[in-house]
């Protein structure tokens, strides 16, 4: 079984959001659509604001971009999005 780890990276070795700043990479990229990029990023304003409650829900709805990808494609969109 494959697994996908994410790991923290704010205000560690990225200023700020990077949920935000990954989203709005992989809009710009064209990897995301405009309705996902704006569901997601209202969606993580909120959750920072404390106006949201489990991200369970929306984190598994945020990653269905990925489903039908190679492993690899993956690693180059995180490696592309830390590198940028």
């Amino acid at each position: 079984m494959r697994e996908l780890v994410f790991f923290d990276l704010d205000n560690t070795l990225i200023q700020g959001q990077s949920q935000i700043h990954f989203v709005s990479y992989l809009y710009r990229r064209g990897t995301i659509e405009r309705y996902l990029y704006f569901k997601l990023v209202l969606w993580l304003i909120g959750y920072k604001a404390g106006m949201v409650g489990t991200p369970r829900s929306v984190m598994e709805h945020a990653v269905t971009f990925l489903r039908g990808r190679e492993p690899i494609e993956v690693k180059d969109l995180v490696r592309g999005f830390l590198d940028e």
